[in-house]
């Protein structure tokens, strides 16, 4: 039996981001893990194997060689986990979920920071929800008009700090985008 049941979060997403494990061996060793403990323990009522390695296979399928990563999560949820290790040197990152997932410091080191508006995103880092965040580089209307190019290498973060209904807006345009391009994966949920 695998022991990456054994690793933490973030180490195990830096040995899947390296290629060392895939998101299966590492859910894989997990159930096997629950197998060998959860008939002492019986913590475990309704366990989901194929619907988790389902899950995981998916997770391999959608980062591989991805140039754009979107993260949508519940605000309050986990803070900040998504780290420059999980990402590719030159994706375009857009966090529709404030700085819920993504980490302060892919912001800090993004060869270009964009923000729909200035105003909203200094008041939100100002009551704590951008913690460690930089100012950004310009917003994205600013960007637009002043024609400004995707730098040549770098990452690019793109944060929308719109109201709710808008961010479903935005949200669902990528998706839609994705669909009639004929990429990306949509995870199962």
């Amino acid at each position: 039996m695998s022991e990456l049941w054994r690793n933490g979060a973030v180490e195990l997403a830096a040995m899947i981001r390296d290629r060392e494990v895939s998101s299966r061996e590492v859910v894989q060793a997990h159930l096997d893990r629950i197998e060998a403990v959860n008939p002492h323990l019986n913590a475990i009522v309704r366990l989901l194997p194929d619907q988790a390695l389902a899950a995981a296979d998916a997770a391999d399928r959608a980062v591989a060689d991805a140039d754009v990563v979107v993260s949508a999560v519940s605000l309050h949820s986990v803070r900040q986990v998504m780290t420059e290790d999980w990402l590719a040197p030159d994706s375009l990152v857009v966090p529709i979920d404030y700085a819920t997932f993504c980490h302060a410091e892919v912001a800090r080191h993004a060869a270009l920071f964009l923000v729909d508006d200035r105003g909203q995103f200094l008041k939100n880092r100002d009551d704590g929800e951008f913690e460690d965040y930089p100012d950004p580089t310009a917003t994205i209307g600013e960007a637009i008009l002043a024609g400004t190019a995707r730098p040549e290498h770098g990452r690019v973060v793109v944060s929308h700090l719109g109201v709710g209904l808008a961010d479903v807006i935005f949200g669902d345009a990528i998706v839609t985008t994705a669909e009639r391009a004929g990429i990306g994966t949509l995870l199962p949920s």
